[in-house]
């Protein structure tokens, strides 16, 4: 219920409407990546590997699946405290 799949490929807004979220822990941080994958990617200054995790206001999102080039997949939650 709390937990959320996403492609690295999904375009930003379309995770927003997902969480039914404006958006704004993420916009804050966010620099010019249009994807949730080049968001994690912004945020950690490099490709994350599988199980790496970082925190977005209420929002961990961990790392499922990467490459050398991208992030394939990544697990979206909230905290059990902000839910």
């Amino acid at each position: 219920e709390h937990t959320f799949l996403f492609e690295g490929r999904t375009p930003l807004p379309d995770v927003y409407r997902a969480l039914d979220t404006d958006g704004s822990h993420f916009e804050e941080r966010r620099g010019d990546s249009g994807t949730l994958g080049g968001f994690v990617t912004e945020l950690a200054g490099r490709i994350p590997r599988k199980g790496e995790r970082v925190e977005v206001g209420p929002y961990v999102i961990q790392v499922e699946s990467s490459d050398n080039k991208r992030i394939r997949r990544v697990k979206l939650s909230r905290h059990a405290q902000a839910v």
